[in-house]
């Protein structure tokens, strides 16, 4: 999530060494997290767990309200407080390479760093309320130069780290992660163009995400213990 604003903002050399810095920064930290353990890496880490179909479902709507929260707070914000609100050109000029890496390393990355190592350590010290809230809070600062700012960022760690914390399983979370990136290149032109005609779409937009962060939430709450 953290790269994707890079994309546009700078030029390709500027973007990869940028990129480059940031997973081998995620890298050192995950092994100083590991006590510098290569094992960490190892396929069964990751691949000891099955994906329950089912429960993957609500991990997906989850995404989506996730999507729209910052999609609405971003474009609330451009049209009633700066007064700015365009067409994104948010997959303008992207190459493949560039996409892979926003949509499969970032989310890669930071799921190992910040939710199957740092939640799932702070969990085991503190408990679930402390790992979830502060968990969120350090994946909240790389996070500040991002469009969705602060808050963005904050709603986004909560609902990783509510998903992690709540299965146990890294896959969920990197999909989830991996999702949220897609529908930022496949979606925000489309609504953009939508808003643009009618915002009062904006309310029916924000009752969804509501309504999908809702049956998220809920239904993780019934089915998480049974499918860890």
């Amino acid at each position: 999530m953290s790269g994707i604003y890079l994309v546009n903002n700078y030029s390709t050399d500027i973007y990869w060494q940028k990129s480059a810095l940031a997973i081998f920064v995620y890298f050192i930290s995950i092994l100083i997290v590991a006590n510098f353990n290569l094992n960490i890496f190892s396929a069964k880490e990751y691949f000891g767990k099955k994906i329950n179909f089912k429960l993957l479902l609500f991990v997906i709507i989850g995404s989506m309200a996730l999507y729209l929260f910052n999609y609405l707070v971003v474009t609330v914000a451009k049209i009633y407080l700066f007064n700015s609100f365009n067409i994104s050109n948010s997959n303008k000029n992207v190459d493949i390479i560039s996409i892979f890496s926003i949509v499969i390393l970032f989310p890669f990355f930071e799921e190992i760093y910040f939710r199957k190592y740092i939640a799932e350590i702070l969990n085991k010290v503190k408990g679930f309320k402390f790992a979830l809230l502060m968990s969120t809070f350090i994946f909240t600062l790389p996070h500040i130069y991002s469009e969705n700012g602060l808050l963005g960022a904050f709603v986004g760690g909560l609902t990783l780290g509510f998903i992690y914390l709540k299965t146990s399983n890294f896959w969920f979370c990197f999909i989830c992660h991996s999702f949220y990136n897609t529908l930022i290149f496949v979606i925000s032109k489309y609504l953009d163009n939508i808003i643009f005609e009618n915002y009062s779409i904006i309310i029916i937009l924000s009752i969804l995400m509501v309504l999908m962060y809702g049956i998220f939430i809920n239904e993780l709450n019934k089915r998480c213990e049974k499918f860890k």
